[in-house]
């Protein structure tokens, strides 16, 4: 029997994903946050029930229903709390998933399939 050592810990840095944390945050990673987010203090959560899909639309307008993006001291990571939203929409959030995701350029949305 051959092993093979398995090397790959994490995603490539370059590939903009976000996480669901099990405490409710959504975690954007630094490529992500840098391509999309950087210019912005705050998101709209969105949610696809027919296609079970997240949107997150960043604003510079404060307003009731925007939720604040945090970015970590180091700058690369940007955490939005989103206990609520997910709890509304019964997102699972018991472990912390990774997701990729895309931009949608005419609506200005980063789209998240879970």
């Amino acid at each position: 029997m051959v092993y093979q050592e398995f090397t790959l810990r994490r995603c490539p840095r370059d590939i903009p994903m976000i996480s669901i944390l099990k405490h409710g945050i959504i975690s954007i990673n630094q490529t992500c946050y840098y391509k999309y987010f950087k210019d912005y203090k705050y998101v709209v959560f969105l949610f696809d029930i027919e296609n079970n899909r997240i949107g997150i639309k960043p604003t510079n307008v404060p307003k009731e229903n925007v939720y604040n993006i945090r970015v970590t001291r180091n700058g690369k990571l940007a955490n939005i709390s989103a206990s609520a939203f997910l709890k509304y929409y019964k997102i699972s959030h018991t472990e912390t998933k990774a997701y990729s995701c895309s931009w949608h350029e005419e609506q200005k949305i980063l789209e998240v399939q879970l």
